[in-house]
């Protein structure tokens, strides 16, 4: 019942026609000794489309883009300094280092955002699927990455890019189309306003393409907000510092890519092997097991009988009812309606689900995370299994950051109680803890 799942989820969004049509086959193509010529589940299908899109995995290309003057350009990373840096975010720190002047404001135009994949993503390299996103903070004015999974950065690697490096504020809205070495700059005034899962579907409709991934912020990115936050390929979050505002800062409402390339290692067929070797290991591991069925709320249980589960505001340590909160209690009572995979990801730990009694409004949506029941749940004092759920249904949808939102919910409910803000500044809405009401509404007004 658990392996067909894990299969099947493992490379969505990458290939769903190639996977439908050869599911059968999906054993054969993990255990293939191919080496470097085939990736993840839909290499073959778009491989064969591009054959010249497949580069070697160490010629890394940066491609910059500067918004205010629409110009583009592409660099390829000396060899040196992929070796001395290893790639990936260590890379993106040095270009931030020597790209942005002292001083500078981080929601200004010298302030650059850069979106680097590791340097095994696109291979079959297990658990390989992350990015890093990487600016000046505007939550602390210092450096700031934050990183996430899904399969964007398998797919602007497979694009031809190996590093995007945005500077600038562009005259209005925008979002990025890149595909196969070509990149660009899109009308994005029809999607400034919308939330990440209506912009997703506008940009995939009017390209015309269900398999392109994206990265993109919801109104919280768009007005700045503080904890703001890039989704990438609708349920991962590039989350914490405010990396969402520095990207509305710049008008840039989305990346979009897609590309029909591959990547090529040395001594590729020990590499494949040794991929397979370790997803094989990682499928006997029981922690493994664990993410699988129940994700990181899982650890709810364990950190309620461990005395860590702290809530209202870190002024107590445990709540009744909190095991509403667990992953075990999603799958039990059967909210939990599906599993997804990061690219590359045999664990499938990402959570979907759907509200029974839709109190708060139906959700069918991804999570909820370890933390995002924690802060919006037990910190808030709420231990309503849907109106967590709905909370992290509107975090995901502005594009806010749920443990810093639940967080500032939790601290006005503590401020409410001791007087320090009062009904007047808050038009009436009551900010007791446990008021499940009053944190959706805070959430919306945020």
């Amino acid at each position: 019942r658990r392996r067909q799942p894990r299969l099947g989820r493992w490379s969505r969004g990458l290939g769903d026609v190639y996977k439908r049509q050869h599911l059968g086959r999906y054993k054969d193509l993990l255990n293939a000794n191919d080496g470097p010529r085939r990736r993840p589940l839909c290499a073959e299908r778009t491989i064969l489309e591009r054959p010249e899109m497949i580069r070697d995995i160490g010629s890394q290309q940066i491609l910059n883009i500067d918004l205010s003057s629409g110009l583009t350009s592409v660099e390829e990373l000396p060899t040196d300094e992929l070796l001395r840096f290893l790639g990936g975010r260590r890379i993106a720190a040095k270009m931030l280092y020597e790209r942005v002047p002292p001083g500078i404001d981080p929601l200004g135009p010298e302030n650059v955002l850069i979106f680097s994949p590791g340097t095994l993503t696109g291979t079959s390299a297990p658990s390989s699927g992350r990015s890093s996103v990487t600016c000046k903070g505007p939550a602390t004015g210092l450096y700031l990455k934050v990183n996430a999974g899904g399969h964007l950065g398998a797919e602007l690697r497979y694009a031809g890019f190996d590093y995007v490096v945005i500077r600038g504020v562009a005259k209005h809205p925008v979002y990025l189309w890149i595909t196969d070495g070509v990149v660009e700059i899109r009308d994005a005034r029809h999607l400034w306003g919308l939330g990440t899962r209506e912009a997703d579907r506008l940009i995939k409709a009017e390209l015309g393409d269900d398999d392109i991934q994206t990265g993109l912020i919801g109104p919280a990115g768009e007005n700045k907000v503080l904890f703001a936050c890039i989704i990438f390929s609708l349920f991962s979050s590039a989350s914490r510092g405010g990396v969402g505002a520095v990207m509305g800062s710049k008008n840039l409402k989305a990346i979009a890519a897609r590309g029909a390339g591959g990547l090529k290692v040395a001594e590729g067929e020990e590499f494949f092997d040794l991929a397979a070797e370790l997803r094989q290991e990682l499928a006997r591991d029981p922690d493994m097991e664990f993410s699988y069925r129940w994700g990181t709320a899982g650890s709810v249980l364990g950190a309620i009988e461990l005395g860590e589960l702290t809530s209202h505001n870190f002024r107590r340590v445990g709540i009744d009812g909190a095991e509403r909160l667990s992953g075990q209690y999603l799958e039990d009572e059967g909210y939990l309606t599906g599993r997804e995979s990061c690219f590359s990801c045999s664990t499938a730990c990402h959570r979907y689900v759907n509200t029974r009694e839709h109190r708060y409004g139906q959700v069918r949506d991804s999570g909820p995370e370890l933390e995002t029941v924690c802060c919006l749940g037990a910190q808030c004092g709420i231990v309503d299994t849907e109106a967590v759920l709905r909370a992290n249904q509107l975090c995901n949808d502005y594009g806010m950051d749920t443990i810093s939102a639940g967080h500032v919910v939790s601290w006005a409910m503590e401020c409410y109680e001791k007087g320090l803000i009062d009904n007047d500044r808050l038009d009436g809405l009551d900010l007791h803890f446990g008021n499940r009401l009053g944190a959706l509404e805070l959430v919306h007004q945020m």
